[in-house]
């Protein structure tokens, strides 16, 4: 009974991380993405999720969440 319990929800969560691939961005726009993120730190200003969703949702019109920007940035290679 576990191992079948087990299966299935490896098995759900192996979907639902599918369900991310719409988070994945193109070149130009992690571009976009790296470059709002170290303007941040230029100007002396710490970057929160929050904000740089705002300043990414302004100049591309992304519709991502912010949790899919935390993903995104992981991939990345941001902290």
């Amino acid at each position: 009974m576990w191992k079948l319990l087990s299966q299935w929800y490896f098995q759900l969560r192996e979907n639902s991380a599918q369900k991310f691939a719409l988070s994945v961005l193109d070149n130009y726009n992690e571009a976009i993405l790296r470059r709002k993120v170290h303007n941040f730190y230029r100007n002396d200003k710490q970057p929160t999720l929050k904000t740089i969703h705002s300043k990414m949702c302004e100049s591309t019109g992304c519709g991502g969440g912010v949790s899919s920007l935390r993903l995104v940035l992981r991939k990345m290679g941001f902290r």
